[in-house]
């Protein structure tokens, strides 16, 4: 829209010149009549006159020209510039999101810690007892664990809400969370379904530890591998991070 006005103001412009020079063309030759021996300088004044404010319009465009050039890349630039500002907030908040997820699998990890001490200890002192899921639960540290659960959950699928803005780095924290972290916690939920007695065929506790057993492996080798994983992501959300201000500062 403002190419177009400014279009139309410079050809305005250039259609006064012309009428300007015809105008002031007319009056001195009615002054000083058709047949003045001064009529050809006349007229060659006018037609410098003329041919000067086209060369002046002619000038003008070009400043203009360049200028708005100047402007558009610089309107360039600083659109950029934004950009580059807003996904550097962004990737900082990932970064965030990440450190919170650090901080909430320890505290899943010393949750499951307490609790496998806990019922394990109590396990190996009633090996070959009837199962009695009263005795065995323990109801504080249940609930801390399931609390620690929903929070790790939360906390890393924080960062699904930028994949818009980190397409790839965000697809890779998802599949580590579906390949890994969810396979974590439904492993927890499994032996902490039995640890409550949602599975009641178990006549001793040497069964019910059988039972579980090769799941409490896994679930220590997942922590290990979670926790890899983890530092990966932030060492990666660093790195864009680093790139951004690179990109930032050129």
């Amino acid at each position: 829209m403002n190419r177009i006005k400014g279009r139309i103001l410079t050809g305005a412009a250039l259609l006064f010149s012309f009428a300007l020079a015809v105008t002031v063309w007319a009056i001195t030759i009615q002054s000083l009549g058709v047949d003045s021996t001064n009529k050809a300088t006349i007229i060659s004044g006018l037609l410098s006159m003329f041919g000067g404010m086209v060369g002046a319009f002619s000038a003008y465009l070009i400043a203009r020209a360049q200028i708005t050039k100047q402007l558009d890349l610089q309107d360039k630039k600083d659109r950029n510039r934004v950009l580059l500002e807003t996904r550097l907030r962004k990737a900082e908040e990932v970064l965030e999101v990440l450190t919170r997820t650090k901080m909430a699998f320890f505290g899943l990890q010393g949750s499951w810690t307490s609790i496998l001490h806990d019922h394990l200890n109590y396990i190996a002192d009633h090996l070959r007892e009837a199962v009695v899921y009263e005795n065995l639960r323990n109801e504080e540290l249940l609930e801390a664990i399931d609390h620690r659960r929903d929070e790790f959950i939360t906390t890393y699928s924080g960062c699904y809400k930028y994949r818009p803005y980190f397409p790839d780095l965000i697809g890779s924290i998802e599949r580590d969370h579906n390949n890994i972290f969810k396979n974590l916690t439904l492993d927890i939920n499994s032996v902490l379904y039995v640890f409550i007695g949602g599975d009641s065929n178990f006549q001793t506790y040497e069964d019910l530890l059988k039972a579980i057993e090769g799941q409490i492996i896994q679930i220590n080798s997942n922590f290990k591998v979670t926790m890899d994983m983890i530092d990966i992501q932030i060492i990666n959300t660093e790195n864009e991070i680093n790139n951004l201000l690179i990109n930032f500062e050129e």
